[in-house]
């Protein structure tokens, strides 16, 4: 087994304990009596969320685009350039 297959092997194992974990709880607590209310838990899809970045086609978009006019005109563009000027600071790239 090469590194890399290990490494793949490994990544996936952990996934599919925090799955098992998650699931667990949510059976746990759905349904159970608390403070006069009662909890409902719900595991989210893994896949969307075990992204860093949630608006990655976004951040994509305010990447590439070139023209400042465009830049001004994508949504969200104030936070894109917080993001951005963060990693500039605080990383190598």
């Amino acid at each position: 087994m090469s590194s890399s297959d290990f490494n793949q092997f490994q990544e996936e194992f952990n996934a599919s304990i925090s799955k098992d974990c998650a699931q667990e709880v949510a059976e746990r607590y759905d349904g159970v009596k608390c403070r006069g209310t009662i909890l409902h838990a719900y595991t989210p899809n893994y896949e969307e969320h075990c992204q860093l970045f949630f608006d990655k086609k976004f951040m994509k978009k305010y990447t590439s685009t070139t023209s400042t006019s465009s830049l001004y005109a994508l949504p969200g563009y104030h936070y894109y350039v917080k993001v951005s000027e963060f990693f500039t600071k605080h990383y190598t790239i």
